[in-house]
């Protein structure tokens, strides 16, 4: 996912797309689906197309069920997002973070097609960690790392709030107090989150066949 101030952005961004999922994948890109939008018709549009070999295929203008299976996925990533903000309480400028947060919770949720495959474990090829997901919006309390304390007196600990993933080794956390965005990697959540969904300490990542994580998967998706 990624957030253009406008459309005329968009090549940009499907180059850097295209090469990530030729490489993590090991799978050439063929055939590109797309709307009728004038942002494709261009010539550098047209030059790209030709100079990777790529057919792209057009929908039907206002025949959006052509385009089914995107108009879905959409629809889903906006349902998860509604129900994350209204779930977390915090403020509609944060959006864009929780849109962010769905699309990376709902990869590691089988799709109706292919009930046993999680599509994040299709992209990297390996079995996936869940135990690092925790609802968005949850309240954490992040232990601050000796080396930026200045005085024994100051506090060890900040209360956070969840509202992104980078990866599987830090978290994204809001200190609403001071409106501050901070990174927290792995090693520091013991004790972090302070939530029923949440971490209640430190454990190795396990590695769990999808039957055994279903359901944690399906309460973090809905908030």
């Amino acid at each position: 996912m990624a957030f253009l101030n406008s459309k005329s952005a968009n090549i940009r961004v499907f180059k850097i797309f295209h090469t990530e999922a030729e490489r993590q994948t090991g799978k050439q890109l063929k055939r590109v689906h797309l709307d009728m939008g004038r942002e494709w018709h261009n010539e550098a549009w047209e030059h790209y197309r030709k100079e990777q070999g790529l057919v792209f295929e057009f929908t039907v203008p206002y025949a959006h069920q052509q385009n089914g299976a995107a108009e879905c996925s959409m629809q889903t990533i906006l349902d998860i997002t509604r129900s994350n903000m209204a779930e977390s309480g915090l403020p509609l400028k944060y959006w864009a973070d929780a849109v962010k947060t769905a699309i990376y919770v709902r990869n590691f949720i089988p799709l109706s097609r292919r009930p046993r495959v999680v599509p994040a474990e299709t992209w990297y090829r390996k079995c996936q960690d869940v135990s690092h997901l925790c609802p968005f919006g949850t309240t954490a309390y992040a232990h601050v790392p000796a080396e930026l304390n200045t005085s024994k007196l100051h506090t060890k600990s900040l209360k956070v709030y969840l509202i992104g993933y980078y990866g599987h080794k830090a978290y994204k956390l809001l200190d609403r107090s001071t409106r501050d965005v901070t990174n927290f990697i792995w090693p520091y959540l013991h004790q972090f989150f302070n939530d029923s969904h949440g971490l209640s300490g430190y454990r190795k990542p396990l590695k769990r066949p999808f039957d055994r994580y279903q359901s944690r998967l399906e309460a973090i998706s809905i908030g």
